[in-house]
């Protein structure tokens, strides 16, 4: 069941993104405004969802630049346009190979580390720290 909005971490944890990438593609895309609540929060609606997802694959998946997409964008004039084509935009993208990163190298990795592991090496690494302070 779809909800009517969602809150900039609920976002997150569905697109596996941080807030200030969110934040930083709101001001980077016209398109994409993120209604406020009472308390100042911002809240997205299914279509701004929607439109994160698609940014989200074109960026990270396809390996697209900002620049490209928000040119792609412009020929659809508003979000619904966008959203009824996203089909058509994607494609236009497909033949074009994912870009390996090292950040996304290193996210990779460092998700195959038990968290035991990451444990002890924090605990290391804080045990560390506090020699150096001492001596």
């Amino acid at each position: 069941m779809k909800k009517l909005y969602y809150s900039i971490s609920e976002i997150c944890d569905l697109l596996g993104l941080e807030p200030h990438i969110i934040r930083y593609w709101e001001k980077e895309f016209p398109l994409l405004k993120a209604k406020k609540n009472r308390a100042g929060n911002r809240i997205y609606m299914n279509d701004d969802l929607e439109l994160l997802a698609l940014i989200n694959n074109l960026i990270n998946i396809k390996g697209q630049s900002i620049k490209s997409i928000n040119q792609n964008f412009s020929e659809f004039k508003t979000k619904a346009n966008i959203l009824k084509n996203k089909q058509n935009i994607e494609n236009q993208f497909a033949e074009i190979p994912d870009i390996p990163s090292k950040k996304k190298d290193a996210n990779a990795k460092a998700k195959q580390i038990p968290d035991n592991i990451k444990l002890l090496i924090q605990n290391e690494i804080e045990d560390l720290i506090n020699l150096l302070r001492t001596s």
